[in-house]
């Protein structure tokens, strides 16, 4: 008789489900829940779409966490912590992979001692994006102290493998995958249609916020006026 082989257990924890992170995760979870038992502890942020559970394979295990907050919160924060040791001893994860700033700080106070792989993926660390030069002192602090801590970090970005480096020699670069298929029905329903083909043009991918500044891509393509500039994204600077 003939057993199925018990699939190794996955727990990504995601504070920011929103934006590129939400995509991210939605791509690489879905790719992996065929090979893994994949878990995610995931809060909800303005940006999460509403019917985000539609995005993922029914074999994907959503789990809310409640008390998630992007802002340092030391009650919430405490609670946060709470609420992700009790989602582990459940679980009894083979993986972790933490998501965001928030997650990574709280998970790598957490989890190292539990003796199991664990990983981290800034998405932009919080020091390069604040508009507070106190804030940033205070971030780049906290990522550096836990730099220190058993976990490795997988850059998503040359720019932030950079300075991961910085800080830490436990550290990959993995840069962003594209849906290419997604893309292309995008392109075609969206922009081919309008204007046409045969002109150069340049893309860039991502959410439109401050942080990624669109302002600087709106004047080069004012200084450009023979080259079509396509953003393709949304966000509160649309």
């Amino acid at each position: 008789m003939a057993f199925e082989k018990k699939k190794r257990k996955l727990l990504y924890v995601v504070e920011a489900m929103g934006g590129g992170v939400f995509t991210y995760i939605n791509n690489l979870a879905n790719e992996l829940c065929e090979k893994y038992d994949v878990y995610i502890a995931y809060s909800v942020r303005s940006q999460t779409p509403d019917n985000f559970k539609d995005f993922f394979n029914k074999k994907i295990h959503l789990i809310e966490v409640k008390n998630f907050k992007r802002e340092i919160d030391l009650f919430s924060d405490i609670r946060a912590m709470v609420e992700l040791r009790h989602i582990e001893k459940k679980i009894d994860p083979d993986i972790i992979h933490l998501h965001s700033s928030k997650a990574g700080a709280l998970g790598r106070l957490i989890f190292p001692y539990r003796h199991k792989p664990l990983f981290y993926t800034p998405h932009g660390y919080s020091f390069l994006s604040s508009n507070s030069k106190f804030k940033n002192k205070l971030y780049k602090r906290i990522e550096s102290s836990l730099a220190k801590s058993k976990c490795t970090t997988i850059s998503c970005s040359l720019g932030e493998h950079q300075e991961t480096l910085k800080m830490t020699s436990r550290a990959f670069l993995v840069n962003n995958g594209i849906n290419i298929n997604e893309l292309e029905n995008i392109l075609k329903n969206n922009i081919h249609h309008v204007e046409p083909q045969n002109r150069l043009t340049i893309f860039t991918l991502g959410r439109i916020t401050k942080q990624k500044n669109p302002y600087l891509f709106n004047q080069i393509a004012n200084l450009m006026p023979d080259v079509r500039f396509v953003w393709i994204g949304d966000g509160e600077v649309a």
